[in-house]
């Protein structure tokens, strides 16, 4: 039954299962891109529009924090192409809190070209994290 399809039919249907494959596998492997390094975060943040959270590993409101926001990584980035979302060890990449005032963990910095423009100190659930990021400039 399937021989009987017109060629450029079969073509278009083809096309749309690959990209249909494709999206749903970038949108399960979607997660938040970890930074080693304090020039990593500078390149990260010095084009366009970045959410970076700031976390320590031993922190307890961290350890509930971080799985909300990778969730909410892996199910909206795809609406929001525009934006790179990252997290930074506060413990492991040394003089990040002191360059970035960080006083509490978790923290969540949008940046802009380098610049901060907007700040959430502490623990938020998906529905806050989807406001913080809404409320942001559009690209």
């Amino acid at each position: 039954m399937a021989s009987n399809i017109d060629p450029d039919v079969r073509s278009v249907i083809e096309q749309m299962a690959k990209d249909i494959y494709e999206r749903t596998a970038r949108e399960r492997e979607a997660k938040p891109v970890e930074i080693k390094s304090k020039k990593e975060l500078e390149d990260l943040i010095s084009k366009g529009l970045s959410v970076i959270v700031f976390y320590n590993p031993n922190c307890p409101a961290c350890k509930r924090y971080l799985p909300v926001y990778e969730e909410f990584v892996k199910k909206k980035s795809s609406s929001y192409r525009g934006i790179r979302f990252a997290r930074i060890s506060t413990k492991d990449v040394q003089g990040v809190s002191s360059d970035y005032v960080i006083i509490a963990v978790p923290t969540t910095i949008a940046f802009k070209d380098g610049k901060e423009i907007k700040r959430v100190e502490g623990y938020m659930d998906e529905r806050e994290i989807e406001d913080f990021v809404k409320s942001l400039p559009v690209i």
